[in-house]
């Protein structure tokens, strides 16, 4: 099985992302010191339906894909309004009704994984996007004191009752580091984020991920 063809083309959202659920999935192969993934994504070619995603079997996974180990991240909902991303791989899995492709790939240390997911730690991941955010809609941020960063996803990971509707006051829950603020606020005019290779990411205590939005 190969995991290397990729193809230069952009592939858009061809609906309205915000609110839309999604799973995807990390391939873990160890690289001397430090853990590679490979993370999987139905983006563009399948939905995640809650029973097939919740009978998701990682050790057979594992064992299919031959590597190290799969961990799921997810089930999770969009949080901006389109997306275009390019070099994404061709070939496309399925795991019973779920659907899934490669769409970045992300390196950390083995020590790391001894932490769990530690919240509020920046990590890097290769992929090309551009995520769009539309004027008067309203967007979730983490404001660091020389950065801020911008929810592009809600977590059903830890929290499965989690909705929109409850990030505005998100900030009540969640116990970001001295300095940080989290903060809802209504966009003026509309919003891309842009990446040619390397995006900066990183989860809060619920699992929520941001993207930086200066680097």
């Amino acid at each position: 099985m190969s995991f290397t063809t990729q193809t230069s083309e952009p592939v858009r959202s061809n609906r309205i992302l915000r609110g839309v659920r999604y799973g995807e999935f990390f391939a873990v192969k160890r690289r001397g010191f430090d853990l590679e993934g490979e993370v999987w994504n139905t983006f563009g070619v399948g939905d995640c339906p809650p029973e097939q995603w919740n009978a998701l079997d990682t050790d057979a996974m594992k064992k299919r894909m031959s590597v190290d180990a799969v961990i799921l991240n997810g089930p999770r909902f969009w949080t901006m309004d389109s997306v275009e991303m390019t070099g994404l791989g061709q070939e496309v899995l399925e795991f019973g009704a779920i659907k899934v492709r490669k769409i970045a790939t992300v390196r950390f240390p083995i020590s790391r994984i001894m932490q769990g997911r530690p919240a509020y730690k920046e990590t890097t991941i290769g992929r090309t996007t551009t995520f769009g955010f539309m004027a008067e809609k309203p967007v979730y941020e983490l404001v660091a004191p020389d950065k801020t960063y911008v929810m592009q996803s809600y977590s059903h990971t830890l929290d499965p009752s989690l909705t929109e509707a409850d990030l505005p006051r998100l900030g009540q829950r969640l116990h970001v580091p001295s300095g940080w603020q989290y903060r809802a606020r209504v966009l003026d005019e509309d919003l891309e984020l842009r990446v040619h290779g390397k995006a900066t990411i990183l989860q809060d205590d619920l699992q929520n991920t941001y993207h930086a939005a200066t680097e």
